[in-house]
């Protein structure tokens, strides 16, 4: 059977919006082909929160965990996609909320759960975008979730200082996912490939983030557990 992959991937260009103050994509040209050199030779420089990236930690608790000590086992296996909408009255995602929206999906849920809230990566960056509570992140964490996704640029509102939304993940030990694109995905459960790079020290990295469809897995591999990291893997 050949699987059909939904890539979940911003891509990273000079266009990608970037969060207000961040460092922007930028490649530049170190050696090309067209003006005698061997090979064409780039170099590039962006924030790791542009794109799609995992935040870890130490972005925003200097005794956090960096990338390179967080677990595997949470950016890859069974997931649900989730659309809650892009609400210009509400834009608090609540305990309430996300039970109505989970009300019909079978028991367990997946350990991996991701926010579809309609925020358009194709415009300039919009600040109003949708979040959760920690309300809703305590729901999600009776619900045995290890990884909180979302196609929004963060799980903290645009101005927040405190950043609740964060530190309540935190808490429970739950990896947050940010900027995916959702658009091309509908609501349902999915196996997620999501590994960051292996940037150490870092308090966040780019990630290649990839679905592939339930209904395209064998028997077998639906039925199997989540991935386990080696026993060496921090």
């Amino acid at each position: 059977m050949t699987f059909q992959p939904i890539d979940i991937t911003l891509p990273l260009r000079e266009t990608t919006t970037t969060w207000p103050g961040d460092k922007a994509f930028c490649q530049s040209w170190t050696q090309r082909i067209q003006t005698g050199s061997t090979v064409n030779l780039s170099q590039i420089c962006l924030s790791p929160h542009v794109g799609t990236h995992v935040d870890a930690p130490y972005h925003y608790d200097s005794a956090g965990l960096t990338i390179e000590q967080l677990s595997w086992e949470p950016l890859i296996g069974h997931c649900q996609v989730v659309t809650l909408g892009l609400s210009a009255e509400q834009r608090a995602i609540t305990a309430d909320e996300l039970k109505k929206a989970l009300k019909n999906v079978r028991r367990p849920l997946p350990p991996r759960l991701l926010t579809q809230t309609g925020y358009r990566h194709d415009e300039p960056f919009q600040r109003g975008f949708r979040h959760p509570t920690p309300e809703a992140i305590d729901w999600a964490a009776a619900h045995d979730i290890q990884l909180w996704g979302t196609d929004a640029p963060s799980v903290d509102t645009y101005l927040s200082k405190t950043l609740p939304a964060h530190r309540r993940l935190q808490h429970h030990g739950i990896i947050i996912l940010e900027n995916l694109d959702l658009s091309n995905c509908s609501p349902g459960r999915y196996q997620l490939y999501a590994l960051p790079l292996n940037t150490v020290g870092a308090e966040a990295a780019p990630v290649r983030a990839i679905l592939l469809p339930s209904t395209q897995m064998s028997t077998e591999t639906a039925n199997s557990p989540p991935f386990s990291p080696p026993d060496n893997a921090e």
